[in-house]
């Protein structure tokens, strides 16, 4: 799982929290393996920004420099209505988008995270 990229500073809490919660629910289910990996050291040594990361080709390098088999990346777009949550699964050795999501959050799950 790597960080959700979120734009902008002030959305940077949400994007986190929403990061948490997604490693916690990948960590609960046995066809998961979760890796713990300081990303901003990876970034800094592949010479990469978080915000990059949604990119499948850059995701990749990612996850051959880090041992994993799949990743999954997300970015948080808010608006005045909520947000909404774009993910992707990828395969690290081919590049392959496996699954994607968009979640649609309102203004209340904003707040309360």
């Amino acid at each position: 799982m790597l960080p959700v990229d979120s734009e902008g500073k002030g959305n940077r809490s949400v994007a986190e929290y929403i990061t948490e919660q997604m490693i916690f629910a990948a960590a609960r289910n046995p066809s998961f393996k979760v890796l713990e990996r300081d990303m901003t050291k990876v970034g800094q040594e592949l010479k990469l920004q978080i915000s990059e990361l949604f990119d499948v080709e850059k995701a990749v390098q990612v996850g051959k420099f880090i041992g994993a088999e799949m990743l999954i990346v997300a970015q948080l777009k808010v608006h005045e209505k909520g947000a909404t949550l774009f993910a992707k699964m990828v395969r690290v050795e081919t590049g392959e988008i496996l699954s994607v999501a968009k979640v649609d959050m309102n203004t209340n799950v904003l707040k309360s995270s």
